[in-house]
């Protein structure tokens, strides 16, 4: 049943918008940890508990944003470091943008179906993205 839950877990995690990895640095890292690194290398990695000992060392990815929750060291960088990664291009203002994957994939299959002459197919795509 575990096993099921990490599968979804990972489906779910493929869909995402913008991907973190948090780990907890006071603790030794374990062999999983760096499977996820290697699985998500676009992933925002999060190095946590940096107003504790480090017990990472010099195995903490370079790419890591470390932040304490406790003292908020670090919690701004990192929140423009997601927003960012969401946001790379900051658009004129009063400029509508899709928020999700599924608005920007309906989105594409508006646009490719419209310019095939399908009028239907794209006032469908539409649609649901309002829906």
């Amino acid at each position: 049943m575990e096993s099921a839950g990490i599968a979804l877990a990972h489906e779910e995690a493929a869909l995402a918008d913008c991907r973190l990895i948090v780990f907890d640095t006071s603790q030794s890292p374990e062999p999983e940890d760096f499977e996820l690194l290697r699985a998500w290398p676009e992933a925002i990695v999060v190095a946590h508990k940096a107003d504790l000992v480090d017990a990472w060392g010099d195995r903490t990815p370079s790419r890591a944003w470390r932040v304490s929750s406790l003292t908020g060291s670090g919690v701004e960088a990192l929140a423009e470091a997601i927003a960012s990664n969401l946001v790379p291009r900051v658009p004129e203002a009063g400029t509508p943008i899709p928020m999700a994957r599924r608005q920007v994939e309906l989105l594409q299959r508006a646009k490719t179906t419209l310019v095939g002459g399908h009028l239907a197919l794209c006032q469908a795509a539409l649609d649901e993205i309002l829906s």
